[in-house]
Protein backbone atom coordinates (compact mmCIF):
# COMPACT_ATOMS: atom_id res chain seq x y z
CA UNK A 1 0.00 0.00 0.00
CA UNK A 2 1.29 3.80 -0.95
CA UNK A 3 2.35 5.79 1.95
CA UNK A 4 2.79 9.52 1.71
CA UNK A 5 5.90 10.88 2.33
CA UNK A 6 4.68 14.29 2.96
CA UNK A 7 2.54 14.05 5.49
CA UNK A 8 2.45 17.78 6.83
CA UNK A 9 1.73 19.00 3.00
CA UNK A 10 -1.12 16.35 3.41
CA UNK A 11 -2.35 17.05 6.15
CA UNK A 12 -4.03 20.66 4.34
CA UNK A 13 -5.56 18.43 1.40
CA UNK A 14 -9.06 17.49 1.30
CA UNK A 15 -10.87 14.78 -0.45
CA UNK A 16 -14.32 13.96 -1.37
CA UNK A 17 -15.40 10.54 -1.55
CA UNK A 18 -19.01 8.92 -1.41
CA UNK A 19 -21.05 7.72 1.53
CA UNK A 20 -20.89 4.39 -0.03
CA UNK A 21 -17.10 4.11 0.17
CA UNK A 22 -15.29 1.14 1.70
CA UNK A 23 -13.98 2.24 5.67
CA UNK A 24 -11.04 -0.09 5.29
CA UNK A 25 -10.24 2.61 2.01
CA UNK A 26 -11.10 5.70 3.56
CA UNK A 27 -8.58 4.83 6.42
CA UNK A 28 -5.93 4.55 4.04
CA UNK A 29 -6.39 8.34 2.95
CA UNK A 30 -6.70 9.08 7.39
CA UNK A 31 -3.53 7.09 7.91
CA UNK A 32 -1.94 9.22 5.03
CA UNK A 33 -2.80 12.54 6.73
CA UNK A 34 -5.64 13.68 4.06
CA UNK A 35 -9.06 15.37 5.36
CA UNK A 36 -12.07 13.05 4.43
CA UNK A 37 -14.93 14.56 3.29
CA UNK A 38 -18.34 12.64 2.27
CA UNK A 39 -21.03 13.15 0.29
CA UNK A 40 -24.09 12.05 -1.38
CA UNK A 41 -22.71 13.17 -4.75
CA UNK A 42 -26.51 12.98 -5.78
CA UNK A 43 -26.46 15.46 -9.12
CA UNK A 44 -24.09 17.53 -10.55
CA UNK A 45 -24.97 20.19 -8.60
CA UNK A 46 -25.11 18.99 -4.99
CA UNK A 47 -21.46 17.35 -5.83
CA UNK A 48 -20.00 21.23 -6.52
CA UNK A 49 -21.64 21.83 -3.47
CA UNK A 50 -19.74 19.22 -1.83
CA UNK A 51 -16.60 19.56 -2.87
CA UNK A 52 -15.79 23.44 -2.52
CA UNK A 53 -11.82 23.60 -1.61
CA UNK A 54 -10.96 19.84 -2.10
CA UNK A 55 -8.41 18.26 -4.20
CA UNK A 56 -9.38 15.60 -5.36
CA UNK A 57 -12.44 13.90 -6.05
CA UNK A 58 -13.50 9.98 -5.52
CA UNK A 59 -16.20 9.95 -8.24
CA UNK A 60 -19.18 7.62 -8.51
CA UNK A 61 -21.28 8.20 -11.37
CA UNK A 62 -22.42 11.41 -11.28
CA UNK A 63 -22.46 13.87 -14.17
CA UNK A 64 -18.82 16.24 -14.13
CA UNK A 65 -18.71 18.72 -16.58
CA UNK A 66 -17.13 21.99 -17.43
CA UNK A 67 -19.37 23.70 -14.87
CA UNK A 68 -17.93 21.73 -12.04
CA UNK A 69 -14.34 22.39 -13.40
CA UNK A 70 -14.88 25.87 -13.40
CA UNK A 71 -16.31 25.88 -9.87
CA UNK A 72 -13.84 24.27 -7.57
CA UNK A 73 -10.60 25.95 -9.21
CA UNK A 74 -8.79 23.59 -6.09
CA UNK A 75 -9.49 20.52 -7.56
CA UNK A 76 -6.53 18.59 -9.25
CA UNK A 77 -7.77 15.16 -9.59
CA UNK A 78 -10.86 13.36 -10.36
CA UNK A 79 -10.52 9.72 -9.90
CA UNK A 80 -13.02 7.60 -10.87
CA UNK A 81 -14.68 4.49 -8.41
CA UNK A 82 -15.29 2.43 -11.32
CA UNK A 83 -13.82 1.59 -14.78
CA UNK A 84 -16.24 3.74 -17.20
CA UNK A 85 -15.81 7.68 -17.84
CA UNK A 86 -18.18 8.53 -19.69
CA UNK A 87 -19.96 10.74 -17.18
CA UNK A 88 -17.14 12.86 -16.86
CA UNK A 89 -16.29 15.63 -19.64
CA UNK A 90 -12.95 14.74 -20.45
CA UNK A 91 -11.94 18.08 -22.40
CA UNK A 92 -13.55 20.16 -19.96
CA UNK A 93 -11.07 18.60 -17.28
CA UNK A 94 -7.87 18.84 -19.60
CA UNK A 95 -8.45 22.52 -20.03
CA UNK A 96 -9.47 23.14 -16.61
CA UNK A 97 -6.00 20.57 -15.73
CA UNK A 98 -7.40 18.16 -13.97
CA UNK A 99 -5.89 14.65 -14.16
CA UNK A 100 -9.09 12.12 -13.94
CA UNK A 101 -8.03 7.96 -13.70
CA UNK A 102 -10.04 5.02 -13.28
CA UNK A 103 -9.80 1.71 -11.56
CA UNK A 104 -9.24 -0.46 -15.08
CA UNK A 105 -9.31 -4.05 -14.24
CA UNK A 106 -10.75 -3.68 -10.49
CA UNK A 107 -13.78 -5.34 -11.22
CA UNK A 108 -13.50 -7.42 -13.66
CA UNK A 109 -13.92 -10.50 -11.98
CA UNK A 110 -17.24 -9.97 -10.61
CA UNK A 111 -18.74 -8.17 -14.06
CA UNK A 112 -17.06 -11.24 -15.34
CA UNK A 113 -19.27 -13.39 -13.24
CA UNK A 114 -22.37 -11.76 -13.91
CA UNK A 115 -22.20 -11.80 -17.02
CA UNK A 116 -21.95 -15.91 -17.33
CA UNK A 117 -24.99 -15.98 -14.83
CA UNK A 118 -26.74 -14.05 -17.35
CA UNK A 119 -26.04 -16.31 -20.10
CA UNK A 120 -26.59 -19.51 -17.90
CA UNK A 121 -30.09 -17.87 -16.51
CA UNK A 122 -31.27 -17.14 -20.05
CA UNK A 123 -30.32 -20.54 -21.53
CA UNK A 124 -31.40 -22.71 -18.44
CA UNK A 125 -34.60 -20.69 -18.02
CA UNK A 126 -34.17 -20.70 -14.23
CA UNK A 127 -35.80 -17.11 -13.73
CA UNK A 128 -39.17 -18.54 -15.15
CA UNK A 129 -39.02 -21.37 -12.79
CA UNK A 130 -38.20 -19.27 -9.51
CA UNK A 131 -40.97 -17.43 -10.79
CA UNK A 132 -43.13 -20.74 -11.12
CA UNK A 133 -42.77 -21.93 -7.54
CA UNK A 134 -42.79 -18.42 -6.05
CA UNK A 135 -46.12 -17.08 -7.41
CA UNK A 136 -48.14 -21.33 -7.67
CA UNK A 137 -48.24 -21.05 -11.21
CA UNK A 138 -47.01 -24.50 -12.64
CA UNK A 139 -47.86 -23.31 -16.11
CA UNK A 140 -44.74 -21.53 -16.42
CA UNK A 141 -43.14 -25.07 -16.00
CA UNK A 142 -45.54 -27.07 -18.01
CA UNK A 143 -45.83 -24.69 -20.90
CA UNK A 144 -41.65 -24.34 -20.60
CA UNK A 145 -39.23 -24.90 -23.62
CA UNK A 146 -36.34 -27.02 -22.45
CA UNK A 147 -33.34 -25.45 -21.45
CA UNK A 148 -30.05 -25.37 -22.92
CA UNK A 149 -26.33 -25.95 -22.27
CA UNK A 150 -23.96 -23.84 -22.39
CA UNK A 151 -21.27 -26.37 -23.58
CA UNK A 152 -20.56 -26.45 -26.98
CA UNK A 153 -22.38 -23.39 -27.93
CA UNK A 154 -20.70 -20.48 -30.08
CA UNK A 155 -20.12 -17.69 -27.72
CA UNK A 156 -19.16 -13.97 -29.41
CA UNK A 157 -16.98 -11.77 -27.17
CA UNK A 158 -17.13 -8.12 -28.67
CA UNK A 159 -14.11 -6.29 -27.27
CA UNK A 160 -11.11 -7.88 -25.38
CA UNK A 161 -10.20 -5.98 -22.16
CA UNK A 162 -10.03 -6.97 -18.82
CA UNK A 163 -13.57 -7.74 -18.12
CA UNK A 164 -13.64 -9.65 -21.76
CA UNK A 165 -10.62 -11.66 -20.56
CA UNK A 166 -12.39 -12.93 -17.30
CA UNK A 167 -15.16 -13.96 -19.42
CA UNK A 168 -13.20 -15.84 -21.78
CA UNK A 169 -11.38 -17.90 -19.07
CA UNK A 170 -15.16 -18.78 -17.78
CA UNK A 171 -16.52 -19.96 -20.86
CA UNK A 172 -13.36 -22.11 -21.55
CA UNK A 173 -13.96 -24.23 -18.58
CA UNK A 174 -18.02 -24.16 -20.05
CA UNK A 175 -16.71 -25.97 -23.12
CA UNK A 176 -17.80 -23.34 -25.32
CA UNK A 177 -16.47 -21.83 -28.40
CA UNK A 178 -15.00 -18.56 -27.84
CA UNK A 179 -15.30 -15.96 -30.90
CA UNK A 180 -13.54 -12.59 -30.48
CA UNK A 181 -14.10 -9.35 -32.45
CA UNK A 182 -12.22 -6.45 -31.50
CA UNK A 183 -10.79 -3.69 -32.72
CA UNK A 184 -7.28 -4.21 -33.20
CA UNK A 185 -6.06 -8.70 -33.66
CA UNK A 186 -4.22 -9.91 -31.10
CA UNK A 187 -3.11 -13.13 -28.88
CA UNK A 188 -6.25 -14.68 -26.88
CA UNK A 189 -6.01 -17.38 -24.99
CA UNK A 190 -8.33 -19.61 -26.49
CA UNK A 191 -10.57 -17.77 -28.34
CA UNK A 192 -10.71 -17.12 -32.53
CA UNK A 193 -10.15 -13.76 -33.59
CA UNK A 194 -13.02 -13.00 -35.99
CA UNK A 195 -14.49 -9.85 -37.98
CA UNK A 196 -17.77 -9.04 -36.41
CA UNK A 197 -20.21 -10.05 -39.51
CA UNK A 198 -19.11 -13.66 -38.99
CA UNK A 199 -19.25 -13.40 -35.05
CA UNK A 200 -22.80 -12.02 -35.65
CA UNK A 201 -23.64 -15.01 -37.84
CA UNK A 202 -22.05 -17.93 -35.86
CA UNK A 203 -22.76 -16.95 -32.14
CA UNK A 204 -25.47 -18.47 -30.10
CA UNK A 205 -24.90 -15.97 -27.30
CA UNK A 206 -23.21 -12.49 -27.76
CA UNK A 207 -21.63 -10.45 -25.14
CA UNK A 208 -20.74 -7.00 -25.47
CA UNK A 209 -17.54 -5.90 -23.80
CA UNK A 210 -16.68 -2.37 -25.13
CA UNK A 211 -17.43 1.47 -24.00
CA UNK A 212 -19.99 3.60 -25.26
CA UNK A 213 -17.94 5.82 -27.83
CA UNK A 214 -19.28 7.71 -30.73
CA UNK A 215 -17.37 4.70 -32.62
CA UNK A 216 -19.38 1.85 -30.96
CA UNK A 217 -22.43 3.82 -29.60
CA UNK A 218 -25.89 1.85 -30.73
CA UNK A 219 -22.83 -0.41 -32.34
CA UNK A 220 -26.19 -3.22 -32.04
CA UNK A 221 -28.20 -1.63 -34.46
CA UNK A 222 -31.52 -3.04 -36.32
CA UNK A 223 -29.30 -3.98 -38.89
CA UNK A 224 -26.75 -6.25 -37.00
CA UNK A 225 -29.70 -7.70 -35.05
CA UNK A 226 -31.05 -8.63 -38.36
CA UNK A 227 -27.89 -11.00 -39.25
CA UNK A 228 -28.22 -12.77 -35.86
CA UNK A 229 -29.57 -16.40 -35.45
CA UNK A 230 -32.78 -16.47 -33.88
CA UNK A 231 -31.82 -18.65 -31.70
CA UNK A 232 -29.30 -16.48 -30.53
CA UNK A 233 -28.88 -14.09 -27.26
CA UNK A 234 -27.67 -11.10 -26.58
CA UNK A 235 -25.91 -10.16 -23.36
CA UNK A 236 -24.72 -6.61 -22.52
CA UNK A 237 -22.76 -6.07 -19.32
CA UNK A 238 -20.47 -3.38 -20.64
CA UNK A 239 -22.93 0.23 -21.36
CA UNK A 240 -26.14 0.65 -22.88
CA UNK A 241 -25.22 3.04 -25.41
CA UNK A 242 -24.13 0.40 -27.56
CA UNK A 243 -27.34 -1.18 -27.96
CA UNK A 244 -30.46 0.48 -30.30
CA UNK A 245 -32.80 -0.18 -27.60
CA UNK A 246 -35.29 0.47 -29.68
CA UNK A 247 -34.60 -1.41 -32.09
CA UNK A 248 -33.68 -4.94 -29.58
CA UNK A 249 -37.51 -4.07 -28.12
CA UNK A 250 -38.52 -4.69 -31.61
CA UNK A 251 -36.14 -7.98 -32.26
CA UNK A 252 -37.33 -9.29 -28.89
CA UNK A 253 -41.02 -8.34 -29.62
CA UNK A 254 -40.97 -10.50 -33.20
CA UNK A 255 -38.63 -13.46 -32.27
CA UNK A 256 -36.16 -12.22 -34.37
CA UNK A 257 -33.47 -12.97 -31.42
CA UNK A 258 -34.44 -15.69 -28.80
CA UNK A 259 -33.74 -12.98 -25.55
CA UNK A 260 -31.03 -10.74 -24.25
CA UNK A 261 -29.63 -10.43 -20.67
CA UNK A 262 -28.88 -6.60 -19.72
CA UNK A 263 -27.03 -5.43 -16.90
CA UNK A 264 -26.85 -1.99 -18.49
CA UNK A 265 -28.68 0.68 -20.13
CA UNK A 266 -29.39 3.90 -22.42
CA UNK A 267 -30.74 5.99 -19.68
CA UNK A 268 -30.70 4.46 -16.00
CA UNK A 269 -32.21 4.31 -13.83
CA UNK A 270 -34.06 1.83 -16.57
CA UNK A 271 -37.39 4.09 -17.08
CA UNK A 272 -40.59 2.93 -15.91
CA UNK A 273 -41.93 3.07 -19.36
CA UNK A 274 -39.22 0.79 -20.75
CA UNK A 275 -40.29 -2.29 -22.60
CA UNK A 276 -37.71 -4.20 -21.34
CA UNK A 277 -39.15 -4.46 -18.23
CA UNK A 278 -42.10 -6.50 -19.82
CA UNK A 279 -40.65 -8.89 -22.49
CA UNK A 280 -40.85 -12.09 -21.22
CA UNK A 281 -37.43 -13.34 -22.97
CA UNK A 282 -35.10 -10.59 -21.17
CA UNK A 283 -33.25 -10.97 -17.68
CA UNK A 284 -32.21 -7.31 -16.53
CA UNK A 285 -30.89 -6.19 -13.62
CA UNK A 286 -29.93 -2.45 -12.49
CA UNK A 287 -26.22 -2.22 -13.41
CA UNK A 288 -25.06 -4.43 -10.28
CA UNK A 289 -21.49 -5.90 -12.44
CA UNK A 290 -19.29 -4.21 -9.84
CA UNK A 291 -21.77 -4.31 -6.90
CA UNK A 292 -19.88 -6.85 -5.11
CA UNK A 293 -18.05 -6.58 -1.92
CA UNK A 294 -14.83 -7.97 -3.60
CA UNK A 295 -15.11 -5.54 -6.34
CA UNK A 296 -16.12 -1.96 -4.69
CA UNK A 297 -12.59 -2.89 -1.72
CA UNK A 298 -10.60 -2.72 -5.92
CA UNK A 299 -12.00 0.42 -6.94
CA UNK A 300 -11.77 1.89 -3.71
CA UNK A 301 -8.04 1.32 -2.97
CA UNK A 302 -7.00 2.08 -6.28
CA UNK A 303 -8.28 4.97 -6.14
CA UNK A 304 -7.12 6.27 -3.40
CA UNK A 305 -4.02 5.29 -4.01
CA UNK A 306 -4.41 7.45 -7.50
CA UNK A 307 -5.26 10.16 -5.15
CA UNK A 308 -1.88 9.66 -2.84
CA UNK A 309 -0.30 9.82 -6.05
CA UNK A 310 -1.45 12.76 -7.46
CA UNK A 311 -1.63 15.10 -4.44
CA UNK A 312 1.70 13.75 -3.70
CA UNK A 313 3.36 15.28 -7.03
CA UNK A 314 3.74 11.50 -8.47
CA UNK A 315 2.02 10.53 -11.74
CA UNK A 316 -1.37 8.41 -11.81
CA UNK A 317 -0.83 4.46 -13.53
CA UNK A 318 -4.59 4.92 -14.77
CA UNK A 319 -4.85 8.57 -15.83
CA UNK A 320 -7.43 8.71 -18.75
CA UNK A 321 -7.22 12.44 -20.53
Amino acid sequence: MLVSVKQEENMSKKVLVPNFMPEAAIEILTNNHFEVVRGRMASTTSLIEEAKGVDAIILNTTPVDATVFAALPTLKLVARFGVGYDNIDLDAATKAGVTVTNTPGANATSVAELTLTLILNLLTLTPRYNQALKSQDNSLIADAPFGLELAHKTVGLIGYGHIAQEVEERLHAFNAKILIANRTKREFKYGEYVSLTRLVAESDIISIHVPDTPDTHQLVNADLLKQMKPTAYIVNTARGGVIDESALVKALQSGEIAGAGLDVFATEPLPLASQLRDLPNTIITPHIGARTTEAAMNMATMAVEEVIRVLSGRKPTAQVN
